[in-house]
């Protein structure tokens, strides 16, 4: 069924409008609103007012309460672009001077990445936070959870050594449920692998895991859930932050779920294709199987169409 896809942290949709824009040699304006699938909206709007202003805006859940803790590491990222208050309905608004845009296309084309980015940007915060003090020796003491879909959470729990994160994962659809926990379980068989070694420790569970169960703040948000196909937990430790590694692992975390939803609707697709040609494979056995009629029985026609039937003695033209 080929190579997976790779999906991209920037939304493609909003960079393409953003970059035609930097592209463009008119000063037009845009309205755009783009929807993602987790329920995130993002607005990108050049105004007749104030043509020479983009405004980058966005709906994200959780967003609030990460940038109520963590909006340092979203302001080290944008700088100046991010704005003390973001547009009316939005969680947060980003602003770019378009008669100030870097001169190479090159670099627009970095730049529009940078802003379609903004989803990737707010949801890795916290693990980006939390990271960066456990590389500056001062690791945190403060768990950290947040909803990111709909009856599903994220949490982030520092130690001394390492952080780690857990999915509490649970889909809508009742095979895709079924599937989910067979593929999650395979996360704790893979682990044994010795290629693997280095990679973030995984731990599947399908009851809230220890690490959860002793933190009172982050407990109170696992409430039952008959849609629930378990946690999944990663132990990052320094390794996966040092030497430019911090970035590569945020991309992991942020893409992670909707890479679990992609490998299910893969499965699922596969398994469909495989049973649509097992059918196929059993009707050319039944086709083959169906006796033929006797020479006896045969209708015998002329070339004008009149039929001879067979009886004992001879054939009679009818």
């Amino acid at each position: 069924w080929g190579a997976m896809l790779h999906l991209t942290n920037e939304h493609l949709i909003v960079k393409d409008v953003i970059l035609n824009r930097f592209l463009s040699s008119k000063s037009e304006t845009v309205e755009v609103v783009v929807s993602d699938f987790d329920d995130s909206v993002f607005h990108v709007q050049v105004s007749p007012e104030q043509k020479d202003l983009m405004k980058v805006s966005a709906t994200i859940r959780g967003a609030e309460k990460i940038l109520g803790k963590f909006s340092n590491v979203v302001r080290d990222i944008y700088g100046s672009l991010l704005q003390d208050t973001p547009e009316s309905g939005y969680h947060i608004t980003l602003e770019v001077d378009l008669t100030k845009l870097p001169e190479t296309n090159e670099e627009k084309e970095k730049l529009a990445s940078k802003l379609a980015q903004i989803k990737r940007n707010v949801f890795g915060a916290p693990f980006i936070g939390l990271s960066q003090a456990l590389l500056s020796g001062t690791p945190s003491k403060e768990s950290f959870s947040f909803e990111f879909r709909l009856g599903e959470f994220v949490h982030f729990i520092p130690s001394d050594d390492r952080v780690i994160v857990t999915y509490d994962v649970s889909f809508k659809d009742s095979t895709d449920l079924a599937v989910a926990r067979i593929f999650l379980q395979e996360f704790n068989e893979i682990r044994r692998a010795r290629d693997l070694a280095s990679a973030p420790f995984p731990n599947f569970s399908p009851v809230a895991p220890q690490d959860l169960v002793e933190r009172p703040e982050l407990i109170q948000t696992v409430k039952e859930n008959p849609d629930r196909a378990g946690f999944l937990s990663f132990a990052f430790t320094k390794r996966h932050m040092e030497n430019g590694k911090l970035e590569n692992s945020t991309d992991h975390i942020v893409q992670f779920r909707s890479y679990i939803h992609y490998h299910i609707k893969c499965s699922k697709s596969q398994m469909h294709t495989k049973m649509r040609a097992r059918v196929n494979s059993l009707l050319e056995v039944l086709n083959r199987a169906v006796p033929e009629v006797p020479k006896d029985k045969k209708e015998k026609k002329t070339f004008s169409g009149r039929t001879f039937v067979v009886q004992t003695g001879g054939a009679v033209g009818l």
